[in-house]
């Protein structure tokens, strides 16, 4: 099974999967699991719009801020921004 989200979209997807067992077709019976639900949460790619300032010292000591996307959204990775 291969699941593959389209670019730019994140949420959570339920996932119902039953197990079939064609095997015993040639004995008159099928049998099937019972549903299985697979909750799967899509996290978007963080997204860095702009770093200021562009520049800086070599000896470092500046505070940079990062703007952009999905830095402490309800669907990021736990982290809070």
């Amino acid at each position: 099974m291969h699941l593959k989200a389209s670019s730019g979209r994140h949420g959570v997807i339920s996932l119902h999967v039953i197990a079939v067992d064609d095997g015993a077709l040639t004995m008159d019976v099928n049998t099937s699991s019972a549903p299985v639900v697979a909750i799967l949460k899509v996290f978007p790619r963080p997204r860095i719009t702009s770093v200021v300032p562009k520049i800086g010292p070599l000896s470092g000591g500046n505070t940079v801020t990062v703007y952009g996307m999905h830095f402490g959204s309800k669907y990021s990775r736990g982290y809070v921004s």
